[in-house]
């Protein structure tokens, strides 16, 4: 992951208020993801086991993804080079493991 060399302090803090509003908003959808699976007053995420908080965030990531693809359907305008693009951090983990096992089974 790369920051950008900030050219000045206004793009710098236009930069973090961009981060703190998607972080506002992926906590936001988070939360809805967890008091549907778990019900509301389930306190914090450290109450949580770990495999259920990834099941939970590859849950929101997939529903934010579906969910910005719809929206770019109905409002083109909002298109761009990059809207096709989408691992879930899940399928991503296995293609490596099993990239990984291929190689090593070919060098065996």
């Amino acid at each position: 992951m790369e920051f950008p060399k900030f050219k000045s302090s206004d793009d710098e803090t236009l930069y973090y208020e961009i981060f703190e509003e998607n972080l506002a908003t992926y906590k936001f959808m988070l939360d809805k993801v967890r008091e549907e699976l778990y019900g509301t007053g389930t306190g914090n995420y450290s109450n949580l086991p770990g495999s259920c908080f990834e099941v939970m965030n590859d849950i929101t990531r997939s529903l934010v993804f579906q969910t910005s693809t719809q929206f770019k359907h109905e409002k083109p305008e909002y298109k761009d080079e990059l809207d096709e693009v989408f691992i879930p951090h899940r399928d991503l983990k296995t293609a490596i493991k099993e990239a990984l096992a291929e190689a090593e089974a070919e060098n065996a």
